[in-house]
């Protein structure tokens, strides 16, 4: 894709950024696209890159077709380095975005004015492998990643946080006015992300206007063997990922017995989960992209719709209780059923808090005696003989 593009403004979930750069990847960047042209990004494509079984792989390429689908971008320069303005403003991603599911694939029909970034590129576009981005767990890495390979071969590249926030879409969210806020939540977990799972080592320096942070300076090198080691990890992983899921299927159908399984030991036991002792959550957790969804489209099942600002303080505290939890019961084998309870909670919570204050309130035996009036419970003594 053009780097123009990359330095849009535009947000995306995790798998909506999957499925993006599995889409590029059919295009001729040589040749412009038809108005016609139909890209399909079948099943199997999304398993050899990001693992996971059938179902996993049906449930996130729908996602991300629906993310897809929805997006739109705010387009501030041409591409190929052009001079001028861009050929539109705020427009949409695709035209169309459908998932098949009898064919399992994804058909993708570009929108007119996104076209001209994606195909017949002669200089300023974008290359990287789908292979670097499918061990994230943030939108927002990938995303800060995409930023970075764009302004190579330059190895660096400066942003105010106004400008960081607008290439993010977080500029009216005010959950990340604070400047430390967006550090701590937004900036350093995803360069994490980014050096342990991509080829660059990358490094953040704040920019100061006296004593107020203003901007961000980000540097990195590229690293060529890690960028091949960290490859061969994430295939390595994906296939696991595979293995572990549809081992149990494997067994039940060749009749192999478990305890024989059991008794062998683990050539990688680092890498295979415990499913019975469980993990923690990352000190570095931040909410992804989409847990944020789940909670908003249950909210407004519910009748009870929580905003993106509500959304995030509920993740605060959700992060804040469990961190906060020692021994056993702050590890978790899954932690997006955790997140799910939470909300449904939370929601339970403030229906209570509701129905509490639209509760009549009932007046004090002293109000009663003031206003020269007699108590209910009074004129039920009287009437018993009591008084």
């Amino acid at each position: 894709m053009a780097n123009a593009l990359a330095n849009s403004s535009y947000m995306l979930s995790l798998n909506g950024f999957r499925l993006l750069s599995l889409a590029i990847t059919k295009i001729n960047r040589r040749q412009p696209i038809s108005s016609s042209a139909t890209f399909r990004v079948h099943m199997d494509d999304w398993r050899k890159i990001f693992g996971g079984n059938r179902t996993t792989a049906y449930e996130n390429l729908q996602a991300a077709a629906k993310n897809l689908q929805e997006a739109h971008i705010t387009l501030n320069r041409p591409p190929n380095g052009e001079s001028g303005a861009p050929s539109g403003g705020t427009t949409k991603l695709v035209e169309q975005c459908h998932y098949e599911p009898l064919a399992a694939h994804v058909e993708i029909v570009w929108s007119q004015k996104i076209s001209s970034y994606l195909s017949d590129l002669k200089c300023n576009f974008l290359k990287h492998d789908v292979r670097d981005i499918s061990l994230m767990t943030s939108a927002y890495a990938a995303r800060l990643y995409q930023l970075c390979l764009a302004n190579q071969p330059r190895n660096s590249a400066s942003y105010t946080l106004d400008e960081l926030r607008w290439l993010l879409r977080l500029e009216t969210c005010p959950s990340y006015r604070a400047s430390w806020r967006l550090r701590q939540r937004v900036i350093d977990p995803a360069i994490a992300q980014i050096n342990a799972h991509t080829p660059l080592k990358l490094t953040c320096t704040p920019i100061y206007e006296g004593q107020k942070i203003i901007g961000i300076k980000l540097k990195w090198a590229v690293a060529a063997k890690a960028n091949q080691a960290g490859r061969n990890s994430s295939m390595t992983r994906s296939k696991q990922r595979d293995i572990e899921v549809e081992a149990p299927k494997a067994q039940q159908a060749n009749n192999i017995a478990p305890l024989a399984s059991k008794s062998m030991p683990s050539k990688h036991p680092s890498t295979r989960p415990n499913t019975t002792i469980g993990h923690r959550l990352p000190e570095d957790w931040t909410l992804p992209e989409d847990y944020l969804q789940w909670a908003s489209k249950h909210s407004k099942e519910k009748n009870q719709p929580l905003t993106e600002e509500e959304i995030r303080e509920c993740a605060d505290q959700f992060a804040d209780h469990w961190h906060s939890k020692p021994g056993k019961e702050g590890r978790k084998t899954n932690w997006e059923p955790v997140w799910r309870n939470w909300i449904r909670n939370e929601l339970k919570w403030r229906a209570r808090r509701s129905a509490t204050q639209q509760k009549p309130k009932t007046q004090s035996r002293m109000q009663y005696q003031h206003e020269g009036k007699e108590s209910p419970i009074m004129r039920a003594a009287r009437q018993k003989g009591y008084a």
